[in-house]
């Protein structure tokens, strides 16, 4: 059988633009099956396999699951209502449709090296799991040479792979749903530790050099294990006091910069110490070694918080 669709961007077929040899090929608009039977509606019904979908009335038959993370957004529009930019998959796996068949590969290649850390592997497998789904790009995005836009869940970059890592982990701390808009300077601080301490770990040569902030953190051997990878040290009075210490002197050093310089930081690098701690880095790790760790736990599985 010979078939073939040309369809609007929600998924309605364009009329007269379509042909079939034999019996009507039950899968089409993004490679999804039919199913006529859902409430009488025939030839626009598809099963995504989280939800129905309308492709007449390009809207979900549904709540997303995930409504409730983005309240800016009809919890039945599908693509964010934006079908020309953004795909919809399942809700559970990441959307490398902007990406090019090369840089489809190199975002892979930089994956398979990074999962050798045992902290990536862990709130990468949050992120394959999650609800939201987030979109890689390639390039540097907002500045810099990565970026992670909470809004439209962008991930920049697969050009470099300590940024790939750090902004994986933007969008961890995102997922989680823990912090508020007065925790952007110590979102920023965890970042730049858990990237740097990732790209120090797996062989890439490339680490970036916080001395001047990091209030020792990056050479303090209670909070790593043998391999150089943030460990139950991290978990610590200590290491709090340590950590918050770093976020003020990191946003002394910005805001030196843009006098000395002339170099104007990002909101999010000044704003105040909300003191909220590295709230993410301590779940990361509690899951990465979860298997080792002992005491009380919350009904999820998690471990209560130090």
């Amino acid at each position: 059988m010979i078939s073939y669709n040309n369809y609007y961007p929600f998924g309605s077929i364009m009329p007269g633009r379509s042909f079939t040899s034999g019996n009507q090929y039950r899968y089409s608009f993004n490679g999804m099956e039919k199913d006529d039977e859902v409430k009488g509606i025939t030839g626009s019904s598809y099963d995504f396999g989280a939800r129905m979908y309308d492709s007449r009335l390009g809207r979900w038959f549904s709540l997303d699951p995930a409504a409730a993370k983005y309240t800016n957004l009809s919890p039945y529009s599908f693509t964010a209502n934006s079908p020309i930019w953004f795909v919809e998959l399942d809700g559970r796996v990441f959307d490398l449709s902007n990406l090019s068949e090369s840089e489809k590969q190199s975002y892979q290649a930089k994956i398979e090296v990074l999962s050798s850390n045992k902290l990536f592997q862990a709130y990468y497998s949050r992120l394959e799991n999650s609800e939201t789904i987030y979109y890689i790009k390639a390039g540097a995005g907002e500045g810099g040479s990565g970026s992670y836009n909470t809004t439209t869940r962008e991930i920049y970059s697969v050009n470099n792979i300590e940024a790939l890592a750090q902004e994986m982990f933007h969008a961890y701390q995102s997922d989680l749903g823990i912090y508020s808009p007065k925790d952007m300077s110590v979102r920023e601080t965890e970042g730049d530790l858990v990237s740097s301490n990732i790209a120090s770990t797996v062989g890439t040569g490339l680490s970036l050099n916080y001395s001047s902030w990091d209030q020792g953190i990056s050479k303090n051997n209670s909070y790593y294990d043998d391999n150089y990878i943030f460990d139950e040290g991290v978990l610590t009075e200590e290491f709090d006091v340590d950590f918050n210490k770093a976020v003020d002197a990191r946003i002394d050093f910005y805001k030196k910069r843009e006098v000395q310089e002339g170099a104007k930081a990002p909101y999010g690098y000044i704003q105040p110490n909300s003191g909220s701690g590295a709230q993410a880095l301590k779940k990361v790790i509690r899951e990465a070694n979860a298997e080792n760790l002992t005491g009380p736990r919350l009904p999820n599985g998690d471990y209560y918080e130090n």
